[in-house]
């Protein structure tokens, strides 16, 4: 049930905004062409389940022609949540391309780019889950 809330008021970005760090893995990307990035709210999970872990979330616009450039989530797996537009996501040589309500899962270790070919902006939300040893 915890949970549940958490990640229900990281996605609800309108009525919740708790913290605006962002964890240094994202801040380490390569700038992106018409993308921004917004800090909806990061949770620290050791009080709650006893694990040394956090859930960071973030809405994510990004114009059209706007790009992500390629990069690699290290240390952090992310759940993609599409609010608006059509964006085309690349994994090597796979592309695919994802519309509202699409879910995006992003496995830690994976890399990965996007871009919007649209004339739209592509709006996500985008919550990051960076989990350690249970203390």
């Amino acid at each position: 049930m915890k949970m549940t809330l958490v990640i229900t008021a990281c996605a609800l970005s309108a009525v919740v905004t708790v913290a605006r760090t962002m964890p240094p893995s994202v801040l380490a990307q390569a700038p992106a062409e018409g993308r921004k990035v917004e800090s909806v709210c990061t949770v620290d999970l050791k009080g709650e389940l006893q694990v040394e872990a956090n859930i960071s979330c973030y809405r994510v616009t990004m114009s059209p022609g706007g790009v992500s450039p390629e990069h690699t989530h290290s240390g952090r797996s992310s759940i993609i949540v599409m609010v608006q537009g059509r964006m085309t996501e690349y994994r090597g040589s796979v592309a695919r391309e994802y519309g509202p309500g699409d879910v995006v899962v992003v496995p830690a270790g994976a890399t990965h780019r996007a871009e919007n070919k649209g004339t739209t902006p592509v709006i996500y939300i985008e919550t990051n889950i960076m989990a350690g040893a249970p203390r």
